[in-house]
């Protein structure tokens, strides 16, 4: 019998709205002040995944060139775009 125990309950989804970059999609789900637990930015013309926590942490990601994820708050990503 397997046991599964969840730690954090929540939701997530990845998506892409066509002829919007994920840049401006990011800096709009800000300036809206959505609520969020972590948010992960792959590049302009990609998808992004979003997750929804009662924690709501507001974690932004960002990937470096090679690959290597990289948290970054809120007000560094709007002055970064």
């Amino acid at each position: 019998m397997v046991k599964y125990e969840l730690r954090r309950l929540g939701a997530a989804c990845d998506f892409r709205i066509v002829g919007l970059g994920s840049d401006r999609l990011i800096e709009w789900i800000l300036e809206q002040q959505l609520l969020f637990d972590s948010l992960y930015y792959y590049g302009c013309d990609q998808p992004i995944h979003i997750s929804y926590a009662p924690q709501q942490r507001q974690n932004i990601w960002t990937f470096t060139d090679g690959g290597v994820p990289t948290r970054k708050g809120i007000g560094q990503w709007l002055s970064k775009v």
